[in-house]
Order: structure tokens, then sequence, then C-alpha cells
């Protein structure tokens, strides 16, 4: 019964929509230009793109505005070597972003603002369990980054200062809402669960996450960019209080309170540093290194996985812990401009996984990625500046992980037929291809 109450409860909860933190320009990038380039922009991003990559990189025009359009084709697949659903639940994604930056007071404060929305279904929230949670609601394993992560709408405020004629310091913030939610359900009688009262009532507190960025441009062929976005969430949190009349000679008629505390969506903090330089006039290569604190994530049960050995002990056995692993995101970019008015672009990221090797209770599943991108510009002179028409695609490919997982790790000695979740293993794999335009106005 208490299962079932929950369960409902949070089913409506997820249809709730609010602002979340930038889950697509994690997973993709900003715009056509930045995903083309490996999203290697830490230094060298100066348009309403800076928002995101480095909020003290828009000092570096006076004014822009675009508009991005993002279409991404998912193929991902999760399948268990023995009993249970193999996943291929894979759903297309597409979104609009759109920015603009302004230059007040002689060219020393700046601010932009970018905003990104699905066009497809906006905000749905769903959440999945990498335990046996997950047998009671669909017995599938799911990928913990990549699913029901990209139809968060993002909006990212920034203001920054041109403090030196080769320093800049900029800082934004990351709007998100945080649901604080009751329901009362009643059951004039538990034998027949088709009878079924519910009110429900839900206030949404803003909150925010802070993205502050420092930048070095002693020229235009060489700058040095810092910035570092913190870990921020999408919890529902709250209670729902039941109330039963029981069955004649039942001993379960009465009240009780089922606590609602659930993460939708966790995203961890990272922070770049990055190069741009040009060797060229026409030639400029970027690269950065990204650290992001995944050893502070938090899944959908509000804990974080276990990072402390475990002892079987039924055998006496010792396994290492599951806990999650900071990670480093090595990024290189290439811009070469042919003729003024044609630029083409390449990149290349590689994203190592954060999550352990999963022997014990848990099954978050997620792979290495090798992401590569291109992308070519055509730039036509407007007025006192460029308008850019850009295109891009991107392949993200997911290495071929195997799971091997025992049949006693974790089980109750004394409950006859408990198996380790997820034996005796799974496969994961797959690719997410993505495509975007983008129109673009710098001065």
């Amino acid at each position: 019964m208490r299962k079932k109450v929950l369960v409902f409860t949070a089913g409506l909860l997820f249809l709730l929509s609010g602002f979340a933190h930038a889950s697509v320009f994690d997973m993709f990038g900003v715009d056509a230009t930045g995903i083309a380039m490996g999203n290697a922009r830490t230094g060298s991003a100066d348009d309403w793109t800076a928002t995101y990559y480095n909020p003290a990189g828009i000092t570096q025009t006076k004014e822009s505005e675009g508009v991005n359009f993002l279409v991404a084709v998912n193929h991902l697949s999760v399948k268990p070597f023995g009993n249970g659903l193999q996943n291929n639940d894979n759903k297309d994604i597409e979104g609009i972003s759109v920015g603009m930056t302004h230059t007040f007071i002689a060219d020393f404060i700046h601010v932009g603002i970018s905003f990104y929305t699905p066009l497809g279904d906006t905000q749905q929230q769903i959440t999945h369990y990498a335990d046996p949670s997950e047998a009671f609601l669909t017995n599938k394993l799911y990928f913990e980054f990549l699913e029901n992560t990209t139809e968060q709408q993002v909006i990212l405020p920034t203001l920054a200062f041109r403090v030196l004629p080769f320093l800049s310091i900029g800082g934004g913030i990351s709007l998100f809402i945080k649901s604080m939610t009751y329901s009362h359900e009643y059951f004039p009688t538990v034998n027949n669960q088709s009878i079924w009262y519910m009110n429900l009532s839900n206030t949404q507190q803003y909150t925010y996450v802070a993205n502050v960025g420092i930048l070095f441009h002693p020229s235009n062929r060489f700058k040095v960019g810092f910035s570092y976005m913190s870990a921020d969430d999408f919890p529902i949190v709250g209670a729902a209080f039941v109330h039963l009349n029981g069955v004649q000679g039942l001993p379960i008629a009465g009240n009780f309170t089922q606590t609602i505390n659930t993460i939708l969506f966790y995203s961890p903090a990272h922070a770049s540093l990055g190069v741009m330089y040009k060797p060229l006039e026409n030639l400029e290569l970027n690269g950065d290194i990204t650290w992001v604190g995944y050893s502070s994530y938090i899944d959908n049960h509000d804990v974080r996985p276990q990072n402390e050995s475990y002892t079987d002990p039924s055998t006496g056995v010792t396994y290492t812990g599951q806990g999650f692993n900071d990670i480093y995101v090595p990024k290189l970019g290439v811009a070469y401009k042919p003729v003024e008015t044609v630029c083409l672009m390449g990149g290349y990221e590689y994203i190592p996984t954060p999550v352990p090797p999963q022997m014990r209770m848990t099954n978050y599943v997620d792979n290495v990625k090798n992401v590569l991108s291109t992308g070519v510009s055509y730039i036509m002179p407007y007025e006192e500046g460029h308008i850019h028409f850009t295109v891009d695609f991107q392949g993200i490919i997911l290495g071929d992980r195997k799971t091997y997982k025992a049949i006693a790790v974790d089980a109750d000695p004394n409950t006859a037929g408990i198996q380790n979740p997820g034996y005796p293993g799974y496969e994961s794999k797959g690719y997410i291809y993505d495509a975007g335009f983008a129109i673009s106005y710098e001065r």
C-alpha cells in the first residue's frame, strides 16, 4: 500500500514544470560554433554563448545576438544477459537556444542572457532507480546521465566587467525550481483500491547556482580563461498523508505519512581551464580541460552511491566501494578560414565514465564517450559587425561496456531466492548524433 501511494504521488509530481540546470548545454554545447569546436571555448567564447562557457568572455564584443536550432537522434541500448527487458527507449531531441549581450558605460559593463527550451515535450520529469526499486516499475536499466535530462529549460543571466585592458571577470546564475509538495490520499475501504480520493498541493521556489569566470586577454591572438559552475539539482520534497478505513477483522485501518524526497535531476559542479591561440591570423587553436565533481553525485534517492568497502556477511568476501569518481575531460577545437567569409571548424572531447564497475546492489549505467564534431560558418559583413550562418554535426560514441555480476553479492543469506540485482550482467552501448544551425550577429 505504501509503495503504491508513493509511486502514484511521485508520478503526478513528475509532470510539474520548472527551470533546471543547463543539461542540454552540458551534453551537447550551446550553439553550432561551440559544438563544432568540441566545446573548447573557455578561452575563446566572446558572444552570447559565453554566458555558459565563460561569463567573462562577453566583454570581448560590444553586442551580440543569436539563435541556435538543435536536433539529436539517440541510439542507446542496455541489454541484460539474462532475464529483464532490453532498454531501447530512445527519444529524439529538438530544441532552440537564444541569447544576447550588450555593453554599457564605455565598454566597462557587459550584460548577457541565454535561454534554451525544448521544442517537443517540455519539462518531462521521469525518475529511475539503479537498484531493486526499478523492478517494481519497469524492470529496466537506464543510462544514469543521458536519459530524460534534455527536456529541461535553461536560463542564464550574466554580468561581466573589463577591469583592466587585458583582464575581465564575470558572473551569472542558473535558475531552477525546488518543489515542495503535499498530498492527502483517502481510501474508504482498503480492500477496494479503485475508490481513491486525492488532494495535491505544490509550492515552487526559485533557487539558483553560481557561474563565474575570468579571462586574461593580452591580445586577440592569445587568451586564457577559467570558469566554474556549482552543482545543482531539481528536488521534490514533501509528504503524502494517507487515511485508511480498514476491513473488519484486519488491523490495517488508520493513518500514516509517506515521506517524499526525490531528486529528479542532479548536475555536478564543474570547472574549466582553457587557452586560445592564433599562430596565424586565419588559424585558431583551442584547448580546454574540464574537471567534473562526480564524487559528490546524488542519485534519485537523494543519497550518494556507496564509496566505502563492503563485506558480504555470508561469504566474508570484501568488495571495493561503488562511489563515483571525479573526472577530467580534455577538449580540443580548431577553426580555419581559407577565405575571409568562410570558417571551417573541428573538435574532439574524451569523456571518461565516473561510474565504477557495478558489482553490488546498484546498476548505474554509464560508458566512456568519444565526441567528434565539425562545422562550417559563412560570415557576411553587416553594418558595424558580421552575421554568421553556421551549421554543425556532432557524434557522441559510447564505448561498448559489459558488466558482470556475481549471484550472491548483497544477497540476504536468510531469504531464499534473493539474487544480486542485474545478475548475471548486462551490456551497454550506443551513440548520439546531433546537428544544428545557428544565426548570430556580433560587433
